[in-house]
């Protein structure tokens, strides 16, 4: 048997490969240390890199390998779900066995960082007892991670946030009626709402102020506000690591502002990683006007494995409006939106959700002892989730092993309540899904979106120890001669000075980029001209059905070549 060993730091964003004690010489693991892949995109293919188990294979002449896996539970279940699937393919006939030593997970590197910090505050030397180590710490203590909602026309993309923030704060009497980019951070700190309005160039026009629903459809209907910052408490998301935001999106065509377009463009995407939930209408999902942000969408999943996958989340509203008198049922829905989304965009493997919002939205409202409409006690249909097996939607989502079992434990919990109606409303919060996809964004956030923000804290660490080391030489080096070291501290300063006017013109560049507006008329010009283009490129193959196999690598490289 050989054993191969694999250690992935996520946090520093490290891989160790390892065979029978020694490090792997083969150059493709070697390229994929020093290009520093994350896990989740070295299971899969890469450029020159046929996917982990592929080459593990290939270069090892042994049937029986043991996989030894030193990192993260949530980590080692990407790895062994990849394994199970490799196997079940049947792409081996090698026996593979699996064991996993734990590492540290979250808190214990944030303590870690913390002490270090607190350390350093503590320290004579001066350079390193300032405000920048602090900093740091605090900057990825309270970094924000957008989650950014879009969505297919009446697919009920406000109730979806109101039902994860347990109350009715997002109007929803009509999708079409979104104008506005809300923002909403997630402040445990505050029990109220409060917003406040910005215009498209990002100046505040309205102040910061409790806010009700009325208010946000006031601020919505005001043709001057492009952006309504809220900030409350999302109750269910983890908010000890990073501080969520939930990024309500108008629809790309929305008339109002043609930004739009650009804005929901640029957030799928996103380099940050950012999650993406993108709402569907369990009732009509295939919406034509929306097939270019899928495509868009299907871009995007393709580029780096795993985690470009799990950062979106298809989810499936209304599924309690499914009619089985009518032959429909969730598992039909499920196997009708794999199939759309694979066959449409080359999307597989979606991480698919089926929900019923506003019964999750209900619920919360009514156990924070908020008052119901008439329409809502009409609604909420208890009996219904209770007692049919087709509406308990958590079974349905696609849920990692771990979320699984917190989202099953927090059922057992519901059940064990001696209170039944209590009982009753809290296991039907569970069976409406809104749970799992909190299950499933708290685990993003430990999986990827936290390590990340470690990764980038850990290298302004040791930047700032680089520049104080740096500094130390210089000054023991020029001690002797104080003219000198007049001359590089001026320098120093003169560096300095330069960098902070860097920054702000930087800054300021960045702005102007962000609220740039073109001129449709140039845009439509140019689609013309392209157009034109095309057409002259292609209106000498027309009619053209049938050629010989030379002469269609001729034509094609011709084609390629204009």
């Amino acid at each position: 048997m050989t054993e191969f060993y694999t250690e992935f730091n996520p946090y520093k964003n490290e891989t160790i490969f390892k065979i029978n004690g020694e490090p792997a010489t083969w150059s493709k693991f070697k390229l994929i240390t020093l290009n520093k892949y994350r896990m989740q995109a070295w299971l899969e293919k890469l450029d020159n890199w046929n996917g982990f188990l592929d080459e593990l294979c290939a270069a090892i002449d042994d049937n029986e390998i043991k996989l030894i896996f030193k990192g993260r539970k949530i980590d080692f279940e990407d790895l062994e779900y990849y394994v199970r699937e490799y196997i079940s393919e049947n792409k081996t006939d090698k026996k593979i066995t699996l064991e996993h030593i734990d590492a540290k997970n979250d808190t214990d590197i944030l303590e870690s960082i913390k002490n270090v910090v607190e350390k350093l505050a503590e320290s004579p030397v001066e350079e390193l007892n300032g405000d920048k180590f602090k900093d740091t710490y605090d900057k990825v203590k309270n970094s924000k991670f957008p989650i950014s909602v879009i969505a297919t026309m009446s697919s009920g993309k406000s109730t979806i946030i109101n039902s994860l923030l347990g109350t009715d704060l997002l109007p929803s009497k009509n999708e079409a009626c979104t104008a506005t980019v809300a923002r909403i951070t997630d402040n445990n700190d505050i029990s109220l709402f409060t917003a406040e309005c910005r215009d498209k160039d990002g100046n505040i026009i309205i102040e910061r102020k409790p806010a009700t629903l009325a208010d946000i459809e006031s601020y919505n209907d005001n043709p001057n506000v492009m952006y309504i910052d809220i900030e409350g408490s999302i109750p269910e998301i983890d908010s000890s690591s990073m501080r969520l935001v939930l990024q309500d999106t108008p629809g790309p065509n929305n008339s109002r502002n043609e930004k739009h377009g650009a804005v929901t463009n640029t957030i799928i995407k996103s380099e940050n990683n950012s999650v993406v939930m993108y709402i569907m209408n369990a009732t009509q999902f295939a919406i034509d006007d929306d097939k270019h942000l899928l495509e868009d969408i299907a871009k995007e999943m393709k580029k780096h494995g795993k985690q470009s996958r799990d950062r979106f989340i298809f989810v499936l509203n209304k599924c309690d409006r499914l009619d089985p008198d009518k032959g429909e049922s969730v598992e039909k829905l499920l196997a009708g939106v794999r199939k759309y989304l694979k066959e449409e965009f080359g999307i597989h493997d979606p991480n698919l959700f089926p929900v019923s919002a506003l019964t999750a939205k209900i619920i919360r409202k009514y156990l924070k002892g908020e008052p119901l409409t008439r329409s809502e006690k009409r609604e909420l249909d208890v009996d219904l989730f209770l007692e049919e097996e087709k509406c308990h939607f958590e079974k349905f989502a696609t849920l990692s092993p771990s979320s699984r079992a917190e989202v099953d434990r927090k059922l057992e919990e519901a059940k064990a309540i001696e209170d039944a109606e209590l009982s009753n409303y809290k296991q039907v919060l569970i069976h409406t899904g809104i749970p799992a996809i909190e299950a499933a964004i708290n685990e993003y956030l430990k999986k990827y979106a936290y390590p990340i923000k470690i990764d980038e804290a850990i290298k302004d660490f040791i930047q700032i120890i680089d520049e104080k080391n740096m500094r130390a030489k210089f000054d023991q080096k020029i001690a002797e001669n104080a003219s000198e070291l007049k001359d590089i501290r001026m320098q120093l300063k003169d560096a300095y000075r330069k960098h902070q006017e860097g920054c702000r013109v930087s800054n300021e560049f960045k702005e102007k980029i962000n609220n740039l507006d073109l001129d449709e008329s140039i845009i439509r010009d140019q689609k013309i001209e392209i157009e034109r283009s095309l057409d002259r490129l292609t209106e000498k193959y027309i009619g053209i059905t049938e050629v010989e196999k030379e002469e269609a690598e001729t034509l094609i490289t011709r084609f390629n070549s204009e």
